[in-house]
């Protein structure tokens, strides 16, 4: 059995199993400790701590500019977090900046000749696509995500990121970019 501790948030269920969901809190700091019960005995506490964001997240298919498209009835600003739903296709219909974004598993990111930049952490579970040029700025940020990246614009990286071991993504046509001088720590795959 498995003891679950958590802050910045409660579980939801698992408590017991070696699965857990959380349902997190406010935007800020978090952690999940486990500890591993057996009858030979207990292991010892391991902890990861979270960052906790809160996210603008797509409510159904539309233009990034409308409203109507976002789960705040709002057009996300460069410092918001955004996150497109599954079945959900948004259009970029201008350049936009954002912070940290992710597209989930059947969600799409159709970028129409305009350019993204992301100044946070940056995750594809589903597909980004367009002519567009994505950029990746901001020191000390992640790439994840199992999806594809189909852009025929450039992936520019600008900035030092790390590629996390989770992350097995494919970029199959466009340019990669990797500013000179920044350092990529690839601990996943990216083709």
């Amino acid at each position: 059995t498995y003891t679950w501790n958590v802050t910045g948030g409660t579980i939801a269920s698992g408590q017991g199993t070696n699965i857990i969901t959380v349902n997190w809190g406010a935007e800020g700091a978090g952690s999940v400790c486990v500890v591993g019960n057996h009858t030979c005995g207990a292991s010892a506490s391991t902890c990861v701590n979270i960052n906790i964001y809160q996210f603008i997240v797509s409510v159904q298919t539309g233009n990034w500019t409308n409203n109507n498209t976002w789960d705040c009835n709002c057009v996300p600003a460069a410092t918001n977090n955004v996150r497109i739903k599954n079945t959900h296709t948004v259009t970029l219909t201008g350049n936009t900046i954002t912070n940290h974004f992710i597209i989930d598993a059947g969600g799409q990111l159709e970028t129409v000749a305009r350019a993204l930049t992301v100044n946070g952490d940056f995750t594809v579970n589903g597909t980004l696509s367009g002519a567009s040029t994505v950029t990746l700025s901001t020191s000390g940020t992640n790439i994840n995500g199992t999806g594809s990246i189909t852009n025929t614009g450039t992936l520019a990286i600008t900035a030092g990121r790390t590629i996390l071991s989770s992350a097995a993504l494919t970029k199959s046509t466009g340019a990669l970019s990797i500013s000179s001088g920044v350092v990529i720590t690839n601990n996943g795959a990216f083709t």
